[in-house]
């Protein structure tokens, strides 16, 4: 299972994505190995690092994870949109630009994401659904990983979640943005491998602590 989060951007200097990939890099859930990198915040080095990672690692679960600044709770996206815009930590800036020339419009998310919800608010996470991730970095790599999984087959499933700041930073920083703590954005993405294995073999995966 691969997991990725980005780089800071934006005037960050932290960003609780690449906290979270790699601390979950290595983790083993019943014999299931979860890789966790981090992404560039730029469009060329993204797509990329993505690819590379995708065709050497072959993951049968890809989940990308981003920062949503302003959100509540854990988002977990339905819709992949075949547009970028923005600029980004190089100063390349996109401007309503195909992500792929002849690719189609959108990708639906093949993670199963009204059960991720509707698990980690049992879990006591605040999360929803939502219809698409945007139009900056993280929708354009969850268009790439579902782009490779629509094409090549492998990963399997693959979807894309967007996280608020987490509480430690914005302590530090003083100010008053909505946040989680790291232990329960960790526990979202624990939770999320769970019920994505067990999807796709019908047996609960546990974490190996």
């Amino acid at each position: 299972m691969l997991v990725t989060g980005f780089e800071p951007f934006g005037g960050d200097d932290e960003n609780p994505t690449s906290i979270i990939a790699n601390g979950m890099n290595g983790r083993v859930m019943n014999g299931v190995e979860i890789v966790g990198r981090v992404l560039p915040v730029s469009y060329v080095r993204a797509k990329s690092s993505l690819i590379d990672l995708l065709h050497s690692i072959k993951p049968d679960v890809y989940v990308g994870l981003g920062l949503a600044p302003g959100s509540t709770g854990v988002a977990v996206e339905k819709v992949a949109l075949n547009i970028a815009r923005g600029r980004d930590n190089d100063g390349d800036d996109m401007d309503d630009e195909p992500i792929i020339e002849d690719g189609p419009a959108a990708y639906f998310s093949t993670l199963p994401v009204r059960s991720l919800v509707e698990a980690l608010r049992s879990a006591g996470i605040p999360a929803r659904e939502s219809y698409h991730a945007g139009t900056y970095l993280c929708n354009y790599v969850m268009y790439i990983g579902l782009r490779i999984a629509a094409v090549e087959g492998v990963p399997r499933v693959a979807g894309f979640m967007h996280f608020p700041y987490h509480s430690e930073y914005i302590s530090k920083r003083g100010s008053a943005s909505p946040s989680l703590p790291l232990s329960m954005m960790f526990n979202s993405l624990i939770r999320t491998a769970e019920v994505v294995l067990e999807s796709l073999v019908g047996n609960p995966y546990k974490a190996n602590q």
